[in-house]
């Protein structure tokens, strides 16, 4: 997002400009809603429009850096994977 993007807590965006604003595509952004990760609300024509302060939580949480998951490794140092596991059990 550029700098002259501020997304404005108290404002309402439709789809495109929230969109932009999270520099995403909208189906991206409607993916989201319908699976619960952002909420909107609708417009009398079934419009989606998007709180400012929705998009701020969802972008802050884009943000978040995950943490790190250490993969197991074998006395080779090569990583074991839970497929590598299921096989050498088998063998």
């Amino acid at each position: 997002m550029s700098d002259d993007m501020k997304i404005d807590p108290e404002r309402i965006y439709t789809i495109g400009a929230a969109a932009r604003l999270l520099n995403v595509s909208p189906s991206t952004l409607r993916d989201r809603e319908r699976r619960g990760h952002v909420a909107c609300s609708r417009t009398p024509g079934r419009q989606r429009r998007f709180a400012g302060s929705e998009l701020l939580r969802l972008q802050d949480e884009s943000n978040r850096v995950p943490p790190r998951v250490t993969t197991p490794t074998s006395s080779t140092g090569t990583v074991v994977t839970e497929d590598v596991k299921v096989r050498q059990a088998w063998l």
